[in-house]
């Protein structure tokens, strides 16, 4: 390594060892005896509240990836609402090709007594969920094209839909397309991929987000980045792969950190 390669390490050194720092301002006891204190009676306080609780105990620094530290510790436990949610559908309405077939009957496979019913676009797909008259819906997701396809995602945002479980379809060589099931609430609180969305958080601020998803053992699977409505911000679909255990945790942590977050879904991963 000559002069000036070895300077430039030393730059990059200093940076990293200079970030290390930065996020290891509250060690594992001082963060369990703050996670006690934003909980009441073993049930966790509300998002935000905990948010403000931590950047005011920092004096009012907000440092996201020691949060999440505080995060892994709570005493987080699911609602009754989440039992609701395990009923299965009954009912899956889709726009009828070649795929959507395919992936209707791997869908019934899984959701014994899976009944189909078609339309004659995807506008009317979802609004025959979103009005409760099917249980499901079955769009296209992501493609080995165009990545996720931002159409579909838009609708699924639209109609408030969530993802409940998910089929890959090759479709040629090499190609592929990954198929939703969607429904108006319902997901699989037993699933290890989670998805969701951030809205209109800075580049540096979803970085530290992302550097934080350790604290829950997730795994960034994928993330888009779309211009949001208000100017100069970006809205970030986010996918990670993280123990069912720890899901509650991640979407509390996410609520904390952005109020317009958007869950997306939860679903077991189909390989």
């Amino acid at each position: 390594m000559n002069d000036r390669d070895y300077s430039v390490y030393a730059e990059n050194r200093e940076y990293l060892d200079g970030l290390k720092l930065e996020h290891t301002i509250m060690d594992d006891g001082t963060a369990f005896q703050l996670a006690e204190a934003m909980s009441k009676n073993g049930k966790y306080t509300e998002p935000i509240s905990a948010w403000e609780t931590f950047t005011g105990a920092l004096g009012g620094k907000a440092d996201v990836t020691s949060f999440a530290k505080v995060c892994k510790y709570l005493d987080i436990t699911g609602s009754k609402e989440d039992e609701a949610w395990q009923v299965p559908p009954k009912s899956a309405v889709y726009f009828r090709t070649p795929v959507s077939d395919r992936a209707y009957s791997l869908f019934s496979k899984k959701y014994k007594g899976l009944g189909a019913m078609y339309a004659s676009d995807f506008k009317t797909v979802c609004e025959d969920v979103y009005y409760d008259r099917a249980d499901a819906c079955i769009l296209p997701l992501e493609s080995s094209d165009d990545g996720l396809i931002m159409s579909f995602r838009n609708m699924l945002l639209k109609y408030e839909l969530t993802i409940t479980s998910i089929v890959t379809i090759g479709i040629g060589e090499d190609k592929y397309q990954t198929i939703a099931l969607l429904t108006n609430g319902s997901y699989d609180t037993n699933g290890n991929v989670c998805e969701l969305c951030l809205t209109s958080v800075a580049s540096d601020f979803l970085m530290s987000y992302c550097e934080s998803l350790s604290h829950f053992d997730a795994t960034l699977v994928r993330i888009t980045s779309v211009p949001s409505k208000i100017r100069g911000k970006y809205d970030h679909h986010i996918c990670v792969s993280v123990p069912h255990e720890n899901v509650t945790r991640l979407r509390f942590f996410t609520d904390a950190l952005s109020p317009a977050n958007v869950f997306l879904g939860q679903y077991k991963n189909n390989d």
